[in-house]
């Protein structure tokens, strides 16, 4: 299995990576329209991994028939691409990769859980056009939408970081129906703080409908 992974050479996404990486799978980094000295050097440590690629891994055949899997990592800031760019760089690794599993993880920062669910925003309405517009001729494309707390988890909440990984990963690895399904990624409530919570629970991925 192969990963793709887009927006993937910021803080948060070098923990995908990384965990990608450990789990021995092969991990492809596509950059975004927008370069920063941070995604610069991200990209300079994992390049010297065996199983990482970038547009810079000129020494590397990355086959097309490995890639499975495309991860679409969007918090709210740092990126230039418009909701055509995104389509269009979907429709592409669709056409050009065996691609079975589409995740869509984006900005949602209540993180609370007793929160109201969020409306469907104009993306992921449109993630979900696409997908059922190519369900019409592959039956075995999955797309999950995951809203999650990015901000919180690049800012002031960073040691959540490699739990929101191993939660992206553990999805990965689960099996589901053809088709579009919703998660929502929530902090729990601290509560009076009696007993301390272990660290896989302070950051919950949970199934939800719509």
């Amino acid at each position: 299995m192969g990963i793709i992974i887009y927006g993937g050479l910021n803080d948060l996404g070098d923990h995908l990576i990384t965990s990608f990486l450990d789990e021995g799978i092969e991990t492809w980094a596509i950059k975004s329209n927008v370069r920063n000295e941070e995604e610069e050097e991200h990209e300079m440590f994992f390049g010297r991994h065996a199983l990482f690629h970038s547009e810079h891994s000129e020494e590397r055949q990355v086959s097309d028939e490995n890639w499975s899997t495309v991860c679409f990592l969007l918090p709210e800031e740092g990126f230039a691409e418009t909701e055509e760019d995104l389509l269009l760089k979907l429709d592409s690794l669709i056409k050009d990769h065996p691609i079975k599993t589409i995740l869509l993880i984006r900005a949602d920062e209540e993180g609370e859980e007793e929160k109201e669910q969020s409306p469907i925003t104009k993306i992921e309405r449109r993630f979900q056009d696409k997908i059922n517009q190519t369900l019409e001729k592959r039956k075995d494309l999955t797309l999950a939408i995951i809203r999650a707390p990015l901000t919180r988890l690049l800012a002031t909440q960073q040691e959540l970081r490699p739990i929101f990984a191993e939660q992206i990963l553990k999805l990965i690895g689960q099996k589901r129906k053809a088709g579009i399904h919703f998660y929502e990624m929530v902090v729990p409530d601290e509560g009076n703080g009696e007993d301390e919570k272990p660290s896989n629970s302070r950051l919950i991925l949970n199934k939800v409908d719509e």
